[in-house]
């Protein structure tokens, strides 16, 4: 018989060891496989990988294979510590330490294809659903389906890496144990969890954290970004870890001291937690971090899922708005037409106002009666302004002007300005915006040459898609650069499908970390079962009742479970009243809805995990089949 022989029987006869790892591996590669397919679709290729959409696309591609890679190495971990035993015997048989690593490759090579076939027929299977979800969230853009053989091959060659080198690394931890050490595995506490080097991990953190700023400051680089989100991450991980052992420390010396550690099951409640106290500590810290994080995602990108139409109306003032470049534009008959295509609109309002360039910075100047005539149509109030006094205003959203331009100030000496907000003009059509005095704007020479703008509102602008066939004729001078046609639904249809595309990659992001973590707590619990089974047969043989060893179990797992839930709930919390204190913006009421369903749904998977989890001990204690 073969190694070969030897590592598929051991996956047919314990094929309830290998049914975890196995559901887990296939869920990574399904997500993977669903991303890629979404990145790599002919619709998604026609977007610049430096847009908004290809950045969004490339940073949720880079999240799913960096999380599969952690996901699986985390379940790879997990099924190698239960099966140590299994590997003790084989060593007691025989079997060399090269013999077991080759059996641990061969196994994960067996695992890892059938994962690889399995989550592609899965993730083929959910194909058509998941781009016809994506295509709807983003609404313009129609995902059909196509044969994915580009992300088949990809997804493969990926995971067989992946599988490979997670197989490599638990064979190489594998070969290091003794024969005892694999066969008393299941008698073996996994010892104290190190305070020091979560110390040493968190100040890292924060030195990483402090150096983004410092240099992060201005535009900040995406290796930067990156380093200030890393750094982040690992301060709240570290800081976490440590509150979870200082509490647990303090919670236990305050009951030994009060004597109610003695009393009823606790004593046994605790040493069951105890017993793996790191193991348990560094689960519930991801646990606690991963859905922390995913919480906060999941209520802000629902909180700014309808910030499309708010961005659109910052950089463009006017729903409609029509400027006149060359010599040869028939202005009147494009006013006619605009004006006849908008007439039935409902809520109509309309305006011309004019404004002169002061330089060639692209510094413009207006009258404040021209600034009343557009402030009209952007539902603006009214200004009044005395000889003397100027208003300034940015020409961009992103730029703050200096000053008023210098041939205003040398044409009218030293003004009183006011400094206000709300672009008049398309965000970057210029560099600023003076409002003059309309005797100060004459004065100033300005007024006889101005540039016409025809601008216009009405109710519902965002939903038109008729409008730009009613004017083809204007469309065509602007694409020859005749006219400045703007026309801010095309601003927010691009606007809405990057953030629905944001919204849309983020929640099923955010859900996969969530099931991520949900199963990485279980896969931790389910690695356990049967030791602790095994160690509390002792307590059993004294006279515990299958009933109390499954309420000490539920009490030890409830704390790997719910604890972490509701740290994160709390984080979740900080992170509102952070963003409640800083923006504008409504996150209160989205986030105490998703408190509830968080709370709903934490309920009952953990009613069910520590249910199986305690029948699972009982089991194992009470003399159940051995696996």
């Amino acid at each position: 018989m073969t190694l070969l022989d030897i590592a598929r029987n051991n996956v047919l006869r314990s094929w309830r060891d290998y049914a975890l790892h196995f559901a887990n591996s296939v869920f990574a590669v399904t997500a993977f496989f669903l991303f890629v397919c979404l990145a790599l679709h002919p619709e998604m290729g026609r977007a610049d990988a430096e847009s908004t959409i290809g950045i969004i696309s490339a940073s949720s591609g880079a999240l799913v294979a960096a999380f599969s890679l952690a996901f699986i190495a985390h379940s790879e971990s997990c099924f190698l510590r239960a099966r140590s035993r299994q590997f003790g015997l084989m060593a007691m048989s025989g079997a060399s330490k090269k013999q077991l690593r080759r059996i641990v490759l061969a196994e994960n090579v067996i695992i890892g294809l059938s994962a690889i076939v399995a989550g592609i027929v899965l993730g083929t299977a959910f194909l058509k659903l998941f781009l016809m979800a994506a295509g709807r969230a983003m609404g313009v853009v129609a995902f059909g389906f196509y044969l994915p053989v580009a992300p088949a091959i990809a997804t493969v060659a990926a995971f067989l890496a992946v599988f490979f080198l997670s197989g490599l690394l638990g064979a190489r931890g594998l070969s290091r144990k003794s024969v005892g050490e694999l066969l008393d595995a299941d008698r073996i506490a996994e010892g104290k969890p190190s305070v020091k080097a979560a110390v040493l991990t968190a100040v890292a953190c924060a030195m990483l954290l402090v150096a983004g700023l410092a240099m992060g400051q201005g535009d900040a680089s995406i290796v930067w970004s990156f380093a200030l989100v890393l750094g982040g991450v690992g301060l709240l991980a570290s800081g976490t870890f440590l509150a979870f052992y200082l509490c647990f420390a303090v919670g236990l010396s305050r009951r030994r001291s009060t004597g109610a550690h003695y009393e009823g099951l606790s004593m046994l409640k605790a040493a069951a937690f105890q017993e793996s106290l790191k193991g348990n500590l560094q689960s519930m810290t991801v646990t606690a971090v991963l859905c922390s994080l995913s919480f906060f995602a999941l209520v802000g990108l629902f909180t700014l899922s309808d910030g499309a139409l708010e961005k659109t109306k910052e950089i463009v003032p006017y729903p409609v708005s029509y400027i006149a470049r060359g010599d040869d534009v028939p202005v009147s008959d494009h006013v006619e037409m605009l004006e006849s295509a908008l007439a039935k609109k409902p809520g109509l309002v309309g305006s011309v106002f004019g404004f002169s360039w002061a330089d060639d910075a692209r510094n413009a100047v207006m009258s404040e009666r021209s600034y009343n005539e557009s402030a009209a149509v952007a539902g603006r109030n009214q200004i009044s302004l005395d000889s003397g006094e100027a208003l300034l205003l940015p020409g961009s959203k992103s730029f703050d002007p200096s000053g008023v331009p210098a041939s205003v100030e040398n044409a009218l000496g030293d003004l009183d300005v006011m400094r206000g907000e709300g672009l008049v003009l398309l965000d970057g059509y210029a560099s600023s915006v003076t409002v003059l005095d309309d005797a100060d704007y004459e004065a100033a020479g300005f007024g006889g040459d101005e540039t016409q703008v025809h601008a216009y509102t009405y109710e519902g602008w965002e939903s038109d898609s008729e409008l730009t066939a009613a004017i083809a004729d204007i469309v065509d001078y602007a694409r020859e650069g005749a006219v400045s046609l703007v026309l801010a639904r095309g601003y927010y249809e691009a606007d809405r499908v990057q953030f629905s595309l944001m919204l849309y990659l983020g929640s099923m992001l955010s859900v996969s970390f969530l099931l991520a973590s949900a199963s990485l707590a279980y896969s931790r619990l389910n690695a356990r079962a049967f030791e602790e089974g095994v160690r509390m047969r002792p307590v059993v043989k004294l006279g515990l009742s299958r009933r109390g060893l499954e309420k000490v179990c539920r009490s030890a797992s409830l704390r790997i479970l719910a604890v972490p839930l509701a740290v994160a709930l709390a984080y979740l919390w900080v992170g509102i009243a952070a963003v409640a204190l800083s923006a504008d913006v409504e996150i209160i009421a989205p986030g105490i809805g998703f408190t509830l369903v968080a709370l709903v749904a934490g309920f009952v998977c953990c009613a069910l995990a520590t249910t199986s989890y305690a029948s699972s001990v009982a089991n194992a204690a009470f003399g159940a089949k051995a696996r």
